[in-house]
């Protein structure tokens, strides 16, 4: 557990984003946004600052029907679930959550949106590869009518305590991140990139 952002660290990093036209927000990274107790706040003032996509990523284990309809009163513009493999591959890597119980939160979220008329927000399942490739399949038909959109990404290398002779790096490489998104951590410092978890490199606060 890393800590949660302080609201009036938040509203003076959103007041400062709007004065500059900053499109878009993510309220996560390497954390879970429902363990905060401002989250419905904090989106709610984004957008009242007209910032003009605010969203997150959750594993909804936390996705109660109470917070489910306090998140469709707001103007979140989309949400993602991260949702590891099916079955027992996710309830493993997903522990102690269980696979039937976050296709319920996720499928009583979308049916809420609808009930209500409301297009937003988008809701996408995202896995990694190696999570699905044994049952593909499985994964597709488990999600196609409960969310928007079902996205798999690659694999990234998280633990960077490894055999660095067996990692093959391309001197040429320059990373895009930096370029596209600010990583600004809990306590307002400003990480090098979206990977750079332990803060390696601050470039500012």
């Amino acid at each position: 557990f890393k800590g949660i952002m302080k609201l009036d660290l938040y509203k003076k990093i959103i007041d400062e984003a709007s004065s500059k036209g900053v499109f878009s927000i993510k309220l996560s990274w390497r954390g879970e946004p429902l363990l905060n107790p401002n989250l419905i706040e904090m989106i709610n003032y984004a957008k009242s600052k007209k910032i003009k996509n605010v969203a997150f990523l959750t594993n909804a284990e936390l996705l109660t029907d109470k917070l489910t309809e306090k998140l469709l009163e707001t103007e979140l513009d989309w949400i993602s679930i991260s949702a590891d493999g099916v079955d027992e591959v996710y309830n493993k890597i997903r522990f102690p959550a269980k696979f039937e119980e976050t296709l319920f939160k996720v499928e009583r979220l979308k049916k809420r949106r609808e009930s209500l008329g409301k297009s937003k927000p988008l809701i996408r399942v995202q896995s990694i590869a190696s999570a699905i490739k044994k049952n593909p399949e499985k994964f597709h038909s488990s999600w196609k009518n409960r969310v928007d959109k079902i996205n798999i990404i690659a694999d990234q290398i998280r633990d960077f305590d490894v055999d660095h002779d067996k990692l093959e790096f391309d001197k040429y490489f320059i990373c895009p991140k930096p370029f596209q998104r600010l990583a600004i951590g809990h306590t307002g410092k400003v990480h090098q990139c979206i990977a750079d978890y332990e803060g390696k490199n601050i470039l500012g606060d």
